[in-house]
């Protein structure tokens, strides 16, 4: 992959480029064909508006030969666009645009996103590859919404998309006659809560103690505010005197009240990659797991993954896009 690292760059770069000029209903769907060489195809909407592969001699958009910047790729990119296909990439889609940010500097330059190759499907997996560079098969969380629309040639999985309408997810009995269980969800999912009214740079830090407590503590930029919770008082959440069980509604009134005006401030800055990595993260766990970043036995960031478990239930999920404790 090392020799399609400049202009397999540069391509992406351009696309970031149309991104931030506003054409943000752009998307990609790149991957490793059988053959190995990558491809990445473009998409407004249901239109398939480009595909560029490194076995073509990295010939982009057209005239554009493999030493191009990303400037003069973007406006060759723009150009090939109709002027029906230019109105639909400007309807904003900003939260691909700062998942797909975010995923180029995971890339860096040497690297390349994948969906799929003839060894392993990362789409079905619930992530998109990192592939490249002599470092293995990285991993980033799926982007919000579809992948594409009108993608035929693989199976059509959505990602966890991030929904403000869509209900709590409801414990079984069992699961509510577990008091630190009840704990971790209602905190997680009030976490989500705060998210979706606009507090989405309100970052999560779960781990494990030493004693074997499962706690979470909260960073805003970079920064750890007084609320926490740990299983050790199992159901007494921030904010709160007494251990009554509380509905993840009423839980994020309490975080918030912890908060002091300045630290408000911070979490209302908006970081939309964040708060849809957090609640794909929240999704896969289900009401019976939690996310954990380190354990007494070692640290799971350190090696590229965040766990979630419960028991032997194990599973390793994609880091968060940017700092984890910001």
């Amino acid at each position: 992959m090392s020799d399609v690292a400049r202009p397999h760059n540069a391509l992406l770069q351009a696309i970031r480029a149309l991104h931030q000029r506003g054409a943000s209903g752009l998307t990609v769907y790149p991957y490793l064909s059988g053959s190995g060489y990558w491809r990445n195809e473009l998409y407004v909407g249901d239109d398939n508006v480009g595909q560029y592969t490194s076995a073509d001699n990295w010939r982009i958009a057209g005239a554009v030969d493999e030493n191009a910047e990303p400037e003069t790729i973007a406006l060759k990119l723009w150009a090939n666009l109709s002027d029906e296909q230019r109105d639909r990439a400007l309807v904003p889609n900003l939260a691909y645009a700062f998942w797909f940010s975010a995923l180029l500097d995971a890339c860096g330059a040497d690297r390349v996103p994948s969906l799929f190759d003839d060894y392993r499907n990362c789409w079905n997996d619930g992530y998109i590859g990192i592939v490249g560079g002599g470092k293995g098969t990285g991993m980033f969380p799926l982007p919000p919404g579809e992948i594409s629309p009108a993608r035929t040639s693989r199976p059509k999985r959505p990602a966890p998309a991030y929904d403000p309408t869509r209900g709590e997810p409801v414990l079984t009995e069992d699961e509510l006659a577990d008091p630190a269980l009840r704990g971790s969800y209602v905190l997680l999912e009030a976490i989500r809560v705060l998210h979706r009214r606009g507090a989405s740079s309100l970052l999560a830090y779960p781990y494990f103690s030493r004693v074997g407590y499962w706690r979470c503590e909260f960073y805003i930029a970079g920064e750890m505010p007084d609320a926490r919770y740990t299983e050790g008082s199992p159901l007494l959440f921030p904010g709160y005197e007494d251990a009554a069980v509380r509905d993840p509604e009423s839980v994020a009134d309490g975080i918030w009240s912890q908060l002091t005006e300045d630290e408000r401030d911070k979490a209302l800055v908006p970081n939309p990659a964040y708060t849809f990595w957090f609640s794909a993260l929240l999704d896969r766990c289900g009401p019976t797991r939690v996310p954990v970043l380190h354990e007494e036995e070692g640290s799971f960031a350190q090696r590229g993954f965040i766990r979630i478990q419960s028991g032997s239930n194990r599973e390793d999920f994609p880091l968060p896009p940017g700092s984890i404790a910001g």
